[in-house]
């Protein structure tokens, strides 16, 4: 009758150890795959910001080249400015004082830059510079 009642309680141990080995590789599992999706969801979020940063860059340079050609000639009124694979879509309104529009497209990326300045015979006055959304 002892020896009934210690394999009975042997099993009993066995089963205790794998439901603990199970419950240890679940959780494993959980904390394994969330590392995976938060690593999956970083290396997303750092291209699109990147991305987003190369685009403004585009759009300013933009900019920069039409006060450039505005002090060459005052009547210069846009174009489009193709820099690598990407462009700068900019246009130049107004007559004393100037609004530089500067739109620039890197796939589906887009960022717009406004630049308000007066060019008379001393140079430029750049009022204001922003980036519009």
């Amino acid at each position: 009758m002892k020896n009934n009642t210690f394999q009975t309680h042997s099993h009993s141990i066995r089963g205790q150890a794998l439901v603990l080995l199970l419950i240890f590789v679940g959780i494993s599992i959980i904390i394994t795959t969330s590392a995976s999706i938060i690593m999956a969801v970083n290396a997303l979020t750092s291209t699109t910001f990147q991305a987003g940063i190369e685009t403004h860059g585009i759009a300013e340079t933009g900019a920069e080249n039409a006060i450039l050609r505005l002090l060459r000639d005052p009547n210069y009124a846009g174009e489009t400015l193709t820099i690598g694979s990407d462009h700068a879509t900019v246009i130049v309104t107004g007559a004393g004082t100037k609004t530089i529009t500067s739109v620039a497209t890197s796939g589906s990326y887009s960022r717009t830059v406004t630049v308000t300045a007066v060019i008379n015979s001393s140079g430029v006055t750049i009022q204001s510079w922003k980036q519009t959304f």
